[in-house]
């Protein structure tokens, strides 16, 4: 007995390592898969390595990208590298594949001892026994752990394009506030020589000293609103630098310009078929209905015994007779109290909830799809329009005011005035062409299988 009970220790201690050979394999295998999964969604290649955790620094490949500054797709792939957040998703998505390999394990044998003290003479009993059910529920471990899988790879892709969706906007939004807080600059100047103007006058009489005051609150407010402008820069920066999971500023630029005549193309005509295609909420909640059918669909005999039932075979020790006995054992729970209705029916009820709630999805998101399509349509439109006639014409009435200043028909008060008004709508215009711009990420996040978690008003970045 001894040594059938070594060379079982000695297999047991063999198979441990290759078992836990397999769950690295598995987490690697799922990782790839995902990571294949990014670039045909994306179209970017996947970083072969991830950043040392608690590194400081940039990995080797961070720094190579933000050396020579970073354009859209850059940014992405640095935040692929260092952005903690994914590297927690693939995490996660590492233990639903450790799971999956341990629901294809069959369970452990059960050894139970027993030893009765009668009249000084120990009467032992020994057995091994074997989780009966769990022989036959094995496949279904299997499937439930391949929809947990599939629910954490759908997770861990959602959060990727999540991710990826931000970073473009976030460089969207520091691009504009560069232009943004440039334009509050030139206000600015126009407000100081505006100012300027007015004192002169003011000393030489022609001004009251209403008119000082207010020109020179005109100049407080637009100096106020150019600070307010550069600190956003900084805060946009920031917002950036954390989406690329950089501790500080290594001082890269943004390379791709900020092109205000491009405006985004119309949304495809089966863009509400892709969205539905490519969604991994779908994915999750049919995955997850998936799961509640197959519980649902289980006997009744599956829930009352579960695991408490088992087979084996025990041995006892006769101390009248001083000789071993063997023999079968068998357990096995009696349904009096729990007979699996209320198992099955809770299984029927998720899988009815789960339905439900993937219904309510389907529709959610061809609406929200119809929605932003007709924002973006609406808010390119505009910007078009801005660009097009409110800034050509503006511009067109700033050089005619200039011409008829220089024939001294009117003051130079109505030239700044005009700059003015040229500079407000100029600010204008750079809100609608983000806002369109802004729109066109969420629509393309969607098509890529993400829902938009909010729809920020105009404006909300750039202050």
């Amino acid at each position: 007995m001894r040594a059938r009970f070594g060379r079982a220790a000695l297999c047991a201690l063999l198979v441990l390592p290759l078992g836990c050979v397999q769950l690295e394999r598995r987490r690697t295998e799922e990782v790839r898969r995902v990571a294949d999964e990014v670039g045909q969604r994306t179209a970017l290649v996947f970083p072969p390595k991830w950043a040392e955790l608690g590194a400081h620094e940039p990995s080797p490949q961070a720094q190579a990208l933000l050396a020579d500054g970073l354009d859209d797709d850059e940014a992405i792939r640095v935040a692929l590298l260092e952005n903690r957040s994914i590297r927690a998703a693939f995490e996660r998505l590492g233990v639903a594949a450790y799971d999956r390999v341990r629901a294809g394990l069959i369970a452990n044998p059960l050894f139970s001892a027993t030893v009765l003290l009668q009249d000084s003479f120990p009467d032992v009993e020994l057995g091994v026994s074997q989780p009966l059910v769990d022989l036959f529920r094995r496949s279904l471990r299997m499937d439930l752990a391949d929809v947990e899988l599939d629910v954490a790879r759908a997770a861990v892709l959602e959060h990727l394009v999540r991710v990826s969706s931000h970073v473009r906007e976030a460089t969207l939004a520091c691009r504009a506030q560069l232009e943004r807080a440039r334009l509050a600059q030139e206000t600015a100047l126009a407000a100081r020589e505006a100012e300027g103007l007015t004192i002169a006058l003011h000393k030489a009489g022609n001004v009251t000293d209403l008119e000082l005051s207010t020109r020179r609150r005109a100049r407080a407010l637009a100096d106020l609103d150019s600070l307010e402008a550069q600190a956003l820069v900084v805060e946009r920066r920031e917002d950036l630098l954390a989406l690329l999971g950089l501790s500080n500023d290594p001082g890269f630029e943004l390379t791709t310009r900020l092109e205000l005549d491009q405006l985004p193309a119309a949304p495809a005509a089966d863009l509400e078929s892709r969205v539905l295609e490519n969604s991994l909420g779908l994915a999750q909640l049919e995955a997850r209905l998936r799961g509640a059918q197959a519980r649902a669909g289980l006997p009744r005999s599956f829930n009352v015994l579960g695991n408490n039932s088992a087979v084996g075979i025990g041995a006892g020790k006769d101390d009248v007779v001083g000789s071993w006995g063997v023999g079968p054992i068998l357990s096995v729970p009696i349904p009096i109290f729990d007979t699996g209705a209320s198992m099955q029916s809770a299984a029927r009820a998720e899988a009815l909830a789960w339905l439900a709630e993937r219904d309510g999805l389907v529709r959610d998101l061809a609406s929200t799809t119809r929605r932003l399509a007709a924002r973006q349509a609406s808010l390119s439109e505009r910007a078009a329009l801005a660009r097009s006639e409110l800034l050509s014409l503006t511009r067109r009435v700033v050089i005619e005011t200039l011409q008829q200043y220089n024939s001294m028909q009117i003051g130079a008060f109505d030239v700044l005035h005009e700059r003015e008004l040229e500079l407000k709508h100029s600010r204008m215009a750079l809100d609608l062409w983000e806002d369109a711009w802004r729109a066109r990420i969420d629509l393309d996040q969607l098509r890529l299988g993400a829902r938009p978690e909010s729809h920020r008003p105009s404006g909300s970045m750039g202050g």
